[in-house]
């Protein structure tokens, strides 16, 4: 019985090693923004990197929201119009600015990117928190 068991876990380790390398995402996404502390009502830049492992840009897909203090997931939209920011395609960088209303003075935001390729996500954010 104590072959069994062992015959098991020699063939299990080599396979979950293999699901852990596959479930990390092959490229490297970044977010910069201006500042971590923008004026309300005034334009904030951001920029959104995404590169494989050679640091060559690739295809991703794009989806930026804000995360509130309470939980909440609210969306992004592009700034010359107000189509949100979902799944949008791009290759390298993606730029682009927000502006913060005045009620979100006092509160510590999260601005998030979610970049995805081939079917693989990664998270990146930066905390904001606004100024009059």
């Amino acid at each position: 019985m104590k072959r069994f068991g062992i015959a098991v876990l020699v063939l299990l380790v080599p396979a979950l090693a293999g699901l852990a390398a596959a479930a990390s995402p092959a490229f490297k996404a970044s977010l910069v923004v201006s500042t971590t502390r923008p004026k309300v009502e005034v334009p904030m830049t951001y920029t959104v990197r995404v590169t494989n492992s050679a640091g060559k840009p690739i295809a991703a897909l794009l989806t930026m929201r804000i995360a509130d203090p309470f939980g909440g997931l609210h969306p992004v939209e592009f700034n010359e119009n107000t189509k949100l920011i979902r799944r949008h395609p791009f290759t390298g960088v993606f730029r682009n600015q927000i502006e913060w209303p005045l009620s979100a003075v006092g509160f510590t935001l999260k601005l998030q990117a979610v970049v995805t390729v081939k079917g693989q996500s990664r998270v990146v954010s930066r905390m904001i928190t606004t100024r009059e």
